[in-house]
């Protein structure tokens, strides 16, 4: 799947998720509940891959990295769950994109940073990852951040999704 295609596919899961589940955030309900919900449109959009949240696998073995600091979600052996996964199980020869959510007030994002900028890395191989921060008070995205090759990128088509989200 070429860049674009991942793009107009992750584009209209969010319009599908403000469209059906924008209560969600009105609700102010935790982050997995919105991860969930966001990876149910994923899947419908990405019917050749598998859409996990949580997904905590390297190939068949524990997703596992090695740095300082943890977070909370991250066991102390170096344990990692990303909040959703697009990718074939079982391999890490089709892990096409990984992405973490955050809402606007949780402010601390190094821990999923650093995450993104492993994964995007060559020991797992996910073509892109995106920080989605969500502003749950005015129910739109607050920011897009956008990994790849083990850094983040800026002035990238992925900014342009920042902004949208309920019209009403």
């Amino acid at each position: 799947m070429n860049e674009q295609d991942l793009y107009e596919n992750v584009k209209a899961a969010l319009q599908l998720f403000f469209l059906k589940d924008c209560a969600l955030l009105e609700l102010t309900v935790n982050e997995c509940s919105i991860s969930h919900k966001l990876a149910e449109h994923l899947q419908y959009l990405f019917k050749e891959y598998e859409v996990d949240c949580e997904y905590n696998r390297h190939g068949i073995y524990p997703k596992r990295i090695h740095r300082d600091h943890r977070t909370d979600a991250e066991g102390s052996d170096g344990r990692v769950f990303p909040d959703i996964v697009i990718h074939k199980r079982g391999h890490d020869e089709r892990n096409l994109l990984a992405i973490e959510i955050k809402k606007r007030d949780n402010t601390d994002v190094s821990g999923d940073v650093e995450k993104l900028e492993v994964l995007t890395g060559q020991e797992f191989g996910y073509k892109t990852g995106l920080l989605i921060i969500f502003d749950v008070q005015n129910k739109i995205l607050s920011d897009v951040v956008f990994f790849q090759d083990g850094g983040e990128r800026e002035n990238t088509a992925w900014d342009n999704l920042r902004g949208i989200g309920h019209a009403g």
